[in-house]
């Protein structure tokens, strides 16, 4: 989260892939070819083979259609999963940008 709190508003949803006129995104830890991917190794190494990571950005506002171009905020949402003695864990971080 302290990453992407550097990144500037635009910069904050086009930096994973997201433009004007998406309605949100998702992309996962896991899945390799995009900016999410760079934390899967450490997410990895101090939380398993089975964990990942998963960064949803929402645009959030009454603009209608609502999208990251017209937004007045956008919520940015960072999910954790992992395993751990035979059970799914997860810890979530949120944020609203302005």
């Amino acid at each position: 989260m302290e990453r992407i709190d550097q990144k500037t508003y635009v910069d904050t949803y086009a930096y994973f892939g997201g433009t004007d006129s998406s309605t949100g995104l998702s992309v996962s830890t896991a899945t390799s070819g995009n900016n999410a991917n760079q934390w899967q190794a450490e997410i990895l190494s101090k939380l398993g083979p089975q964990a990942g990571g998963t960064i949803t950005v929402t645009p959030l506002g009454s603009a209608s259609p609502l999208n990251m171009g017209n937004s007045q905020a956008l919520q940015v949402k960072i999910t954790v999963t992992w395993n751990e003695l035979g059970r799914s864990k997860n810890v979530t971080l949120q944020e609203v940008r302005f």
